[in-house]
């Protein structure tokens, strides 16, 4: 459940309101039909659903479907209790059906991306770099030493 939350409320929610408040900073610049603000509004809301699986997959780093559809899910239920005590509405949203598969995507990409080296001051560094520096040694193979042309010239005098 921590993956979930951090990913949600460090990442998801964070990234959401960012891009929402540059919306509405565009928003109020242009001169746009009312039914675009609809769909530009829910942007923001889909991104952050994204952002937020994708963290929780990957500090989860199992079960990314599942991670990514309940980081999503929380995310939604943030912004549908936002837009019902400002409207003062109960009415569920359709853009929930486009977040929560966003969700489950970010959570999948996030499972299935590689994690960087631990830090170096960690218990599991140590391990990791004995393992690097193995496969770096069986793939090291000792090359022949180079004859400089004054060796060359002098084999061919010799014989």
């Amino acid at each position: 459940m921590k993956p979930m939350t951090e990913g949600c409320f460090f990442f998801g929610l964070p990234i959401s309101v960012l891009l929402m408040l540059c919306m509405a900073a565009g928003l109020t610049a242009a001169d746009l039909p009312m039914q675009s603000f609809h769909i530009l509004a829910v942007l923001p809301v889909i991104c952050g659903c994204f952002a937020a699986g994708y963290m929780s997959g990957r500090r989860g780093r199992r079960r990314g479907l599942f991670c990514g559809l309940l980081s999503a899910a929380m995310l939604c239920g943030i912004w549908f209790a936002a837009a019902c005590l400002l409207t003062c509405r109960l009415h569920i949203p359709l853009w929930i059906t486009a977040a929560l598969p966003c969700g489950c995507c970010g959570g999948i990409l996030g499972v299935n991306t590689r994690l960087p080296l631990p830090l170096p001051h960690s218990h599991r560094a140590a391990g990791m770099q004995q393992r690097l520096a193995v496969s770096a040694a069986s793939r090291h193979r000792p090359r022949k030493p180079q004859e400089s042309s004054a060796q060359i010239k002098l084999k061919c005098l010799l014989f």
